[in-house]
């Protein structure tokens, strides 16, 4: 969002940043749904995971469900966890009046690659008995993420764009287009990796 990037740039601290980007997305939710006088403001939800990866950290802030996981040098770790509603299989959405107070916001530093994913992947990159992420599979979609040869081209999407095949991203691609994979994924699979440029190559 161009809001966290200006305060960003403005050298506002990473939360600071976030929230003011998050309270942007309400504010243009809003200013939607009020002027649409055919839907009702539930036709607007969604959830939101907004990150920032900076050469000294790492932070990210979310409404809702989905999920933000790093790798670190000691290891993949989740940054952020699925929010989850009231009952079963109900979570937050950032046009709920509450929205901006249940945000949940977390930084790290010292972080190699970053992995955001929507509520269709969860399931496959959460391991949810131990509350960690499911290694195999981020590992896989980090390492695809970060084998593209094309900077310019946002490293993301790696379900429908590889520059480069290799076995993991070959072996998350055949997961995601297979039966098994659309069996669970009902919902949206949306897959974005960041990983740091090694200058020296």
């Amino acid at each position: 969002m161009n809001t966290a990037a200006d305060e960003l740039r403005c050298h506002s601290g990473l939360e600071t940043a976030l929230r003011a980007g998050l309270k942007a997305a309400i504010g243009a939710i809003s200013k939607m749904a009020e002027k649409d006088t055919a839907h009702q403001v539930e036709s607007y939800h969604c959830t939101l995971i907004l990150a920032a990866f900076t050469p000294e950290a790492v932070a990210a802030i979310q409404v809702g469900d989905g999920a933000a996981v790093v790798a670190a040098p000691e290891g993949i770790k989740m940054l952020t966890i699925p929010q989850q509603g009231e009952y079963a299989n109900e979570t937050y959405f950032i046009t709920m009046p509450q929205a901006e107070n249940i945000a949940f916001f977390n930084q790290t530093d010292s972080v190699e690659a970053l992995l955001l994913f929507t509520d269709g992947l969860q399931q496959q990159a959460i391991d949810f008995a131990n509350k960690r992420p499911h290694t195999d599979f981020v590992a896989s979609a980090i390492k695809n993420g970060s084998n593209a040869d094309d900077l310019s081209h946002p490293a993301a999407s790696s379900s429908s764009w590889a520059t480069e095949q290799n076995d993991a991203d070959i072996r998350l691609q055949q997961w995601l287009s297979s039966e098994e994979g659309a069996q669970h994924n009902t919902d949206d699979t949306t897959l974005v990796v960041a990983s740091r440029i090694n200058h020296d190559d």
